[in-house]
């Protein structure tokens, strides 16, 4: 599952694993679409997207088994910066300001900088295992990459590909119009889960020593630790 680290104040106290008030629409008055249980896919992209965790336990979980096309769409959505760029921090005169740096070298073909070199799926495979894991987001791109590719990918026709059935236009309006709100920013460290709308699943953290003792303790990697202290940083 995907995980982010956010910077959150010390006193912030929110349920965990409950979904941040601030990333919960309120004007959402739908209805799941029946025809295609609330996916927006037609029956063949569907079975596609399930697998992708696997929940029913059939053996066809892929999520750790990308192809190097869907790697490359990855890229190119600025999904896997970790693969592509370094984290470096450079002095703005006000201090020192984190910045993503390139990795690989851009070749100018007529007007476009295509990438060099994509990284290797099975580099961005093992990534994800190592803790990290890719979002919502990077699964529907990776789930569209792959319909395509095998000729499948199209939307619900009940639904024309929204998942949800609205009860009133009006409650639509409201709902495209309305804006999220983030938890309140400080000085602390609380690793999020991005699977759903968005929850806190660790207490918050006063120092990044503190934090990094606690993954350590969940199971993760050192190389991940570093990597979520420096997107934190």
């Amino acid at each position: 599952m995907g995980r982010e680290v956010r910077r959150v104040a010390l006193d912030f106290d929110w349920p965990l694993r409950t979904a941040w008030k601030g990333f919960v629409n309120p004007w959402k008055s739908c209805t799941r679409c029946e025809t295609c249980d609330g996916t927006g896919l037609n029956p063949a992209s569907a079975r596609i997207s399930r697998a992708w965790y696997d929940f029913e336990g059939l053996g066809i979980k892929w999520c750790y088994n990308l192809k190097q096309d869907e790697v490359e769409a990855l890229v190119k959505a600025w999904r896997i910066r970790r693969l592509t760029h370094r984290h470096q921090k450079d002095w703005s005169g006000h201090g020192f300001v984190p910045k993503w740096v390139p990795e690989w070298v851009p070749v100018r073909v007529g007007k476009r900088l295509p990438l060099l070199r994509y990284p290797d799926a099975a580099d961005v495979n093992r990534w994800a295992r190592d803790g990290f894991g890719h979002d919502s987001i990077s699964r529907w791109i990776c789930v569209e990459t792959r319909c395509k590719r095998l000729g499948v990918w199209g939307y619900c026709e009940a639904c024309d590909g929204e998942g949800e059935v609205w009860n009133t236009l009006q409650a639509k309006e409201a709902a495209e119009n309305w804006e999220e709100t983030l938890p309140p920013e400080g000085i602390g460290w609380q690793l999020w889960e991005t699977v759903t709308e968005g929850s806190p699943v660790s207490p918050v953290f006063a120092t990044e020593e503190e934090f990094a003792e606690y993954l350590i303790n969940e199971g993760y990697s050192e190389r991940a630790c570093e990597w979520f202290i420096e997107d934190g940083g």
